[in-house]
């Protein structure tokens, strides 16, 4: 137990377990890693120089957000064309991601409470290192998971370090915009330092108008270039396939169809045909019509939008697709269900303290409902959730051992 509370011992813990994690990556095979297109996009990037993703028989230029994949194109550029530098590049990200989110919510609570330890920060940095779902996309994927991780608490950083003076608000401002840049969805973590500067009366209109303007920039810019090569303004030219994909109801609003049908089987014949020769804009269009057409029959629609809330806050069917392993799949739903617990109780004794932490977190769901919902959308919060949970875990016990010692 004193090794546990010895700083310098859990400081060279974390960094230990962290070069462990970056030589492991050299142990595991390439073909057990599953490519996934932000990788394929990184790759025409360095064979072609241009950035495309064939999909449905047409180069789709507008189809992910770019950030990721110019990121590890930047790397491919020193190491060559390897999936093991997309694994480097995730297990960094988890890394300096750990550190980051454990050092902004531990200024957010010391801002509120002066009971807390430093061996409990770097605890913490180790438990979110080590955390296994998350873990899972870093080494058996290449997937920009880890990378969004990385994102969300770089912003969640900067947003502190703005909220305590030590950041000016156009660091925010480009921080936000290239978290729009990376993952649009990720929009709700604005509600942070909102909430919080509302909370404490600090909030400055003119301040967050200079803020919202400057972080629209690189999204609006992207947009326009995707108008340019694929006559689609937008962040992605994908939205009408994701949105349809959520409102099939065999696929319960996952990414995934009952049986492992194909989703084109959904497809009216007279599409089936023709799909492959349309352009990205004319594929978008398509399927923003089929999307449409399914939302016609309201009844069924708004079930579905209430199955994937249930599976962003809980669990859906068909849970585990992506996992290997059954087993892994109820050690998780036993950890969740006590996390959901331990935090309910936390905000009902601490409302205002943990509502600019929680509500972004219902906001992800509500949005990402709108789409399709998968584990992985609720995972990259669920650090925050752990970490709110130790914390006020260690201030009841604070405050129990004052009680004994009275």
């Amino acid at each position: 137990m004193k090794l546990l509370r010895n700083t310098v011992f859990l400081k060279r813990t974390f960094y230990v377990l962290f070069l462990v994690k970056l030589v492991a990556v050299f142990f595991v095979s390439e073909e057990s890693i599953k490519v996934f297109e932000d990788y394929s996009l990184a790759e025409n990037l360095y064979n072609t120089g241009d950035f495309f993703y064939n999909h449905d028989g047409v180069d789709n230029r507008s189809f992910q957000f770019p950030v990721y994949p110019y990121v590890l194109y930047s790397l491919m550029l020193i190491t060559g064309l390897s999936l093991k530098t997309a694994l480097l590049i995730q297990i960094l990200c988890i890394g300096f991601g750990s550190v980051l989110i454990v050092e902004a919510l531990f200024s957010y609570f010391e801002r509120r409470t002066s009971r807390l330890t430093e061996s409990s920060k770097e605890i913490l940095k180790i438990v979110i290192l080590l955390f296994p779902f998350i873990n899972y996309y870093a080494y058996f994927t290449a997937h920009t998971f880890a990378f969004n991780f990385l994102m969300l608490s770089l912003f969640i950083w900067v947003s502190e370090r703005f909220l305590t003076g030590k950041s000016k608000w156009w660091v925010l401002g480009l921080t936000f915009g290239l978290l729009l840049l990376q993952r649009s969805s990720l929009v709700v973590l604005v509600l942070f330092p909102l909430i919080d500067q509302l909370n404490t009366r600090q909030l400055k209109v003119r301040t967050w108008i200079a803020i919202f303007i400057l972080a629209s920039i690189s999204p609006l810019s992207w947009s326009y270039r995707n108008y340019q090569v694929d006559d689609v303004f937008g962040m992605t030219s994908t939205t009408g396939k994701i949105l349809w994909k959520g409102s099939i109801p065999e696929s319960s609003g996952s990414n995934y169809i009952e049986g492992n049908d194909n989703y084109y089987e959904y497809f009216p014949d007279s599409l089936k045909k023709t799909f492959g020769s349309l352009t990205v804009r004319e594929q978008n269009e398509s399927f923003l019509e089929l999307y449409e057409m399914n939302k016609k029959d309201k009844g069924a629609f708004i079930k579905t939008y209430w199955i994937k809330l249930k599976s962003f806050f809980m669990f859906r069917k068909g849970i585990g697709t992506e996992y290997s392993s059954q087993s892994i799949i109820y050690v998780y739903q036993f950890y969740y269900v006590v996390l959901v617990l331990l935090v309910i109780l936390a905000l009902i004794r601490y409302k205002e303290l943990l509502l600019p932490l929680l509500l972004p977190f219902v906001c992800l769901g509500l949005f990402q409902a709108w789409f399709y919902v998968e584990m992985r959308h609720r995972i990259i919060y669920e650090p925050i959730l752990i970490i709110i949970t130790y914390i006020l875990i260690q201030q009841f016990s604070f405050k129990k051992s004052e009680k004994i010692s009275t």
